[in-house]
């Protein structure tokens, strides 16, 4: 059994908890707060494996590892995404939000996101819906970083044609990319197209 404690706490959201796992330092351990919002962990899990044979040359998602017994119920084992001097990447919300950040990064998350784009369309990625918070901006240096979705992969559809077909996934991820740039006009005044 894994034992987690808040000193491992990296985020949490409404119905779950990211930790840090104390065997594996390159990996995150994601719980639920209460086994009654299981169904968003259940979805991606499916999503998972339905591309378990995807091969990706340039991360865009973070990875899935499988299940392990914690302290606080079951927990799924993903990759920890950290930047280039070891610190766990911040959130694309981070950057956004403030003001000093994004006028330092604003050229490169416009590359970063143009990058993401490209790649989810290429790889047909379907998305519950694109969050800020649900990005990463994993810095390589100082200057430069890319964008890794981390979270609300999958899709929710009784019969999900976007799992089998790439045209339905790719049409999917035009509507909600389109909604995502909208939403960051609109609420933080961010454009990174």
């Amino acid at each position: 059994m894994v034992l987690l404690d808040d000193t491992l706490l990296i985020a949490r959201g409404l119905h779950r908890g990211c930790y840090r796992h104390p065997l594996m330092p390159d990996k995150c351990v994601k719980v639920h707060l209460k086994e009654e919002y299981n169904q968003e962990t259940i979805r991606e899990i499916k999503y998972y494996r339905r591309i378990a044979d995807k091969v990706f040359p340039e991360p865009i998602i973070s990875q899935y590892y499988g299940t392990v017994q914690t302290n606080l119920g079951t927990g799924y084992i993903f990759d920890l995404i950290k930047d280039y001097n070891g610190e766990v990447s911040k959130t694309l919300l981070h950057y956004l939000s403030d003001k000093s950040m994004y006028l330092r990064y604003k050229d490169d998350l416009k590359r970063a996101y143009g990058r993401v784009k490209t790649l989810a369309n290429q790889y047909a990625i379907v998305t519950m819906g694109l969050k800020p918070y649900n990005i990463l901006y994993r810095l390589k240096n100082q200057d430069n970083g890319e964008l890794i979705i981390v979270d609300n992969l999958g899709c929710s559809n009784l019969i999900p044609l976007a799992y089998y077909f790439d045209y339905f996934a790719r049409q999917k991820l035009s509507r909600r990319f389109n909604q995502f740039e909208k939403a960051l006009q609109d609420e933080l005044n961010a454009v990174i197209t």
